[in-house]
């Protein structure tokens, strides 16, 4: 924009001038070709006001700038904009300190914010892109991809555990669980991760149970390659980042902010995940460990057991077949830890529609099964040979039924599992 004086003079020695124009702005520096060029102020009639060097007119150059709504920028400038290295504090408290590009964050740079978060990593036209790592002042921490300010790509979610040089798994990225739990020392990223983020993240606790009490040490990134990485390679980090190891952590792929691809979960109460996900709910084949004990294994939809999938309870029962949001439905089998096992069809996590039930003394029953009894037609043998076929009505035998023991054979009507008797009456028969 160019600027004609009202009075159509510049006031000063040669080459340093004040210049007032129409707009109210206000010039006060040097000149060289009738431009600004050099050292110089500009007070600007919206309240800005610049401090620095000048080329051609426009701000170039090293030169600090304080907005009106407070705001205030030091730093490179660019043709009247901010670029290169430079250090922003914002006036709701927030600072930036790193790399801009045509008046934006772009690059490498630092992020802090008023309510005590940090961000460390690249930037794409002011917002979060590329690999960075974000510590959350509630003490969650996250180190990996981002997309348009968001958690997207590879990434790990508060990373907790500790490296053990002699059960690292690299293979792929997939395989970041590493096998070996023994002396304390869990798991890592693996290689591939470790070339593609070039920096690892560290912590280590001295309590074996990870508590709202644990102890630890924030380590620093670490750019080695992965066959000089050792258990011994530790650089401290400030240690106002020590964070609680009762945290949930998460290890793998992300989209829009989310859990989306494989990825592994550890909870706070120490529950083991390590299955596809997305939109942040398990979505897909995964496996499950419970801190009690318990394991699944199979498919998921919105962070509940559905499709095929085998659960393995800590006291031994086990479970293997449909799942239904959570519960057993369709057809599936069923081992009790005493040896009882029932196979047939589940509905709302009880027996109902056909199957047969075993118990571990020999005794059988195979047949119609309603919320959980036996109910409709079925056939039940016991161990000592006895055999009864007919109708069933909650548990019981009731209807028309045969029953065979080496006492004898009887067919007929039963009531309340009780064999009924039987009155004549003008030629009637009546059951009671």
């Amino acid at each position: 924009m160019k600027f004609v004086s009202c009075d159509g003079i510049k006031k000063g020695r040669l080459n340093y001038h004040r210049y007032s124009w129409c707009e109210i702005d206000t010039y006060h520096g040097d000149w060289l070709h009738d431009q600004m060029s050099g050292r110089g102020c500009m007070d600007y009639a919206n309240g800005d006001s610049y401090r620095g060097n000048w080329l051609q007119g426009e701000r170039h150059g090293r030169g600090e700038m304080m907005f009106a709504n407070g705001d205030f920028y030091y730093g490179d400038w660019l043709q009247n904009k901010r670029n290169s290295q430079g250090k922003m504090k914002y006036a709701n408290g927030d600072s930036y300190q790193g790399h801009w590009q045509d008046d934006q964050k772009h690059g490498q740079g630092e992020m802090k914010y008023a309510n005590g978060d940090s961000y460390q990593g690249h930037w794409l036209d002011d917002q979060k892109h590329g690999q960075g790592e974000m510590q959350y002042a509630n003490g969650n921490y996250y180190l990996g991809d981002w997309l348009g300010d968001q958690r997207d790509g590879w990434g790990m979610w508060n990373p907790k555990r500790r490296l053990n040089d002699q059960s690292l798994s690299w293979d792929t990225k997939k395989s970041v669980r590493s096998d070996a739990y023994d002396d304390g020392w869990w798991w890592a990223p693996n290689r591939r991760v470790h070339k593609k983020m070039n920096v690892v993240k560290l912590f280590e606790s001295d309590e074996d149970d990870f508590s709202d009490s644990s102890v630890c040490d924030l380590y620093n990134a670490h750019t080695k390659d992965s066959s000089d990485i050792n258990s011994d390679d530790y650089l401290t980090d400030d240690s106002n980042a020590c964070q609680s190891f009762a945290r949930d952590s998460y290890v793998g792929y992300w989209k829009n902010d989310n859990q989306c691809g494989w990825g592994e979960l550890i909870t706070a109460t120490g529950d083991f995940h390590n299955a596809q996900w997305k939109g942040g709910t398990k979505c897909g084949y995964g496996l499950f460990e419970s801190a009690s004990g318990d394991s699944y294994k199979g498919y998921w939809l919105g962070d509940k057991m559905h499709g095929l999938g085998e659960l393995t309870w800590a006291n031994g029962d086990s479970y293997s077949g449909e799942w239904q949001n959570g519960e057993k439905a369709g057809w599936g089998e069923f081992i009790w830890a005493n040896g009882d096992s029932y196979a047939g069809v589940w509905k709302n996590d009880q027996k109902h529609g056909k199957g047969e039930f075993k118990w571990a003394d020999g005794d059988s029953y195979a047949g119609d099964w309603i919320k959980d009894q036996k109910h409709g037609q079925g056939e039940f043998k016991w161990a000592n040979g006895d055999f009864y076929a007919g109708d069933w009505i909650k548990n019981q035998k009731h209807g028309r039924g045969e029953f065979r023991s080496a006492q004898g054979d009887f067919e007929g009507e039963w009531r309340y599992d009780q064999r009924a008797l039987t009155i004549c009456i003008a030629q009637k028969l009546f059951y009671i």
